[in-house]
């Protein structure tokens, strides 16, 4: 992460995130990146790399992935705004159109529009043989990847059936033209002056319905969201037990979190070890066997009030799941270290080393080292000389009898205790939070 940094004071600031107030990689990243701009804007991505640095813009690379961090936020922005007014400037000379309006935003507003009417391209039928081939490439899309010469032909296609402007409209109409996320550059469509109205008729000259103004602007139509949120947030305040409710409704569901009653994103924690062998693994974690669920549908009140009639029980069984599910690993999250310690947790009482699982994953002189800890006494000194001069495999094989195995345990003449400390033991790697 201190690859993000281009000075020693904000590596110091990083570092203290990191350690002392426990921010995570995500937090961190976006703490270092105020003030800058991350090389998978869309704006950085319209510009590209060698024109802001042809433009003396200064970088950081991120050794640990493929993201950079420009520093001159105003050079980003100079060069965006001037690429996109060059672009519309160019497809106005190009398509006819008499006005081609750049929009530095991701949307055309209300702001942009108001007092216009769109216009639409008149769309034509392809010759059969076309047809065919466009219905071969969109089976061809829906399986894999389109190839480049394919992406090319299919993007032709559609363009022609999509048709073109009437001539004496596109001369009087403004175009707009914005950049997407992706960093490319699209039309957002044509628009004529609205027709002036004959007097009180509410149509225009040539008898056609005048669209009207809205009556509040779209800043005030976003403002009332904001209030409608407020308002709900309030009440919520007032139903914890309901807050809790929708909650699990949306974690039960796997709503996103824009269309979910939270802006919350669970990301669940479900990865496995190498080899699971000799590991107990609890299905509801994993949610093999969930039951599927079907689409919410249009009435998703009618959902969350079924839901609400499986009672609380139910309620607490699917918030339960869905949260362990997502919780982090001790060794990254302190609190989950200081619970693992608190409530005397041991990976052993899911877990028992065996070759696979664990020992192949041990240098010969680790071995050695486990066998030493846990085996040998000064009445079985000879037990060591005999373990070090084993083959690797053959060492792995002992130690995966040694754990398992009350024979091999017996034949070693251990005593209760010795045995009590097998079954306890654990790595150092993760034997930290439980001493």
């Amino acid at each position: 992460m201190l690859t993000l940094t281009d000075t020693l004071p904000r590596e110091m600031e990083a570092l203290d995130l990191a350690t002392d107030q426990g921010f995570n990689a995500d937090r961190l990243r976006r703490q270092l990146l105020e003030g800058n701009v991350p090389s998978n804007d869309r704006r950085v991505k319209y510009i590209g790399l060698d024109l802001y640095q042809a433009e003396g813009g200064k970088m950081d690379e991120d050794l640990f992935s493929d993201q950079s961090v420009l520093h001159n936020v105003e050079l980003v922005d100079k060069l965006f705004k001037t690429k996109l007014t060059k672009a519309a400037e160019d497809l106005q000379e190009a398509e006819g159109f008499a006005q081609v309006t750049p929009i530095f935003e991701t949307w055309l507003g209300y702001q942009h529009t108001e007092g216009l009417r769109r216009i639409y391209r008149k769309s034509i039928d392809l010759p059969a043989a076309d047809e065919e081939r466009y219905n071969d490439l969109c089976e061809i899309g829906n399986e894999q990847e389109f190839t480049p010469e394919e992406e090319a032909e299919f993007d032709a296609l559609e363009a022609r059936m999509a048709g073109d402007y009437d001539d004496d409209e596109r001369s009087a109409a403004t175009a707009f033209v914005l950049v997407d996320s992706h960093g490319k550059v699209e039309m957002a469509g044509a628009y004529l002056p609205m027709k002036p109205a004959s007097s009180g008729s509410g149509h225009d000259a040539s008898g056609g319905q005048v669209a009207a103004k809205p009556p509040i602007t779209q800043g005030g139509i976003d403002d009332l969201h904001i209030i409608q949120r407020l308002a709900l947030q309030t009440e919520m305040l007032r139903r914890p037990d309901l807050a809790i409710d929708l909650l699990a409704f949306q974690l039960w569901h796997e709503m996103t979190s824009w269309s979910g009653p939270f802006n919350l994103q669970a990301n669940e924690q479900t990865s496995l070890p190498s080899d699971t062998a000799a590991i107990t693994i609890d299905k509801r974690i994993t949610g093999e066997d969930d039951e599927p669920l079907g689409p919410l549908g249009a009435d998703i009140a009618a959902a969350f009030t079924a839901f609400l009639d499986k009672g609380k029980k139910h309620r607490n069984t699917v918030l339960t799941e869905a949260l362990v599910r997502c919780m982090n690993a001790p060794s990254g999250a302190r609190i989950n270290a200081a619970m693992l310690q608190s409530l005397e947790i041991s990976p052993r009482s899911i877990w028992t080393p065996t070759a696979e699982n664990f020992f192949k994953a041990c240098r010969s002189e680790t071995l050695d080292s486990i066998w030493r800890e846990l085996a040998i006494t000064e009445d079985r000194a000879d037990q060591m000389e005999r373990f070090a001069k084993l083959k690797v495999g053959e060492k792995r094989k002992e130690l995966e009898a040694l754990f398992n195995d009350a024979s091999t345990q017996e034949a070693l003449g251990l005593s209760r205790a010795e045995v009590a400390a097998i079954d306890a033991w654990l790595p150092d790697a993760i034997r930290g939070a439980l001493t």
